[in-house]
């Protein structure tokens, strides 16, 4: 990796990007060994990277919301409500995991009045920025996705129809009764992975994922409050980070 590294020079940051699981045993004190290791590299500090939970899928008699893990979460809040009282930057991990959502919140919409909309709420487009390939040329949506249908072959192409039943219009129609109602709809980036259990469509499964989506935010309602109670105005330089 250090030669690819070196071959790219200046422009590594630009063309280079790392990707890291999670996996357990899940604990604070390993997320702040990673960090520590990640300290000691000779990789660029400013290389991009996403650091992210092992996803496995899990059946509906194993749903159990005492199992959830929160330990990357807990040390990135820490970690960035100490660096934000210093007026320092945050550790790289502790910025890959708080600032998105951060500056989601920072950057959202402010109403004179009740919207009666809201726009779906899956973390990206079916199809649009990224494909998943099996070894025997099925596509899906990811390599996240679990056991959510597929989107077509790599004989066939992608089968448009098919996305636009399953991921938009049956999605939309599961979901909008409670989705159209919730708190949480706003600021929700639950992916497609939480609402498909055996190659279908699962309510149950994706009202499981919607209220850790529900905890989650307010983690981080509570961590954006707080930070503005710290340094009032401190946060707005995260109106120059362009979400995608």
């Amino acid at each position: 990796m250090e030669y690819l590294f070196n071959a790219y020079g200046e422009e590594n940051k630009n063309r280079i990007s790392i990707s890291m699981v999670y996996s357990p045993p899940f604990s604070e004190e390993k997320i702040a060994k990673i960090a520590t290791l990640w300290d000691d590299l000779w990789l660029p500090k400013d290389i991009f990277f996403s650091f992210n939970y092992c996803q496995r899928d899990i059946s509906p008699a194993q749903m159990n919301f005492s199992r959830i893990d929160y330990s990357v979460l807990n040390w990135a809040t820490k970690n960035y409500i100490e660096a934000f009282r210093l007026g320092i930057r945050p550790h790289p991990l502790a910025a890959q995991f708080i600032e998105k959502k951060l500056a989601l919140i920072h950057q959202r919409f402010i109403f004179h009045k009740e919207i009666q909309s809201t726009w779906l709420n899956a973390c990206c487009f079916p199809a649009s920025r990224k494909i998943f390939f099996s070894v025997d040329g099925t596509m899906y949506l990811c390599e996240r996705v679990g056991s959510a249908p597929d989107i077509g072959n790599v004989r066939s192409g992608l089968n448009i129809e098919k996305i636009e039943r399953l991921f938009l219009r049956e999605y939309r129609d599961q979901s909008e009764a409670q989705c159209s109602s919730c708190w949480c709809s706003r600021l929700c980036d639950i992916c497609y992975v939480h609402s498909y259990y055996n190659w279908a469509f699962d309510a149950r499964y994706k009202k499981y994922h919607c209220e850790i989506q529900k905890h989650i935010n307010e983690i981080y309602l509570c961590l954006y409050c707080r930070l503005w109670e710290i340094k009032p105005g401190g946060l707005d330089y995260l109106l120059n980070m362009k979400i995608t």
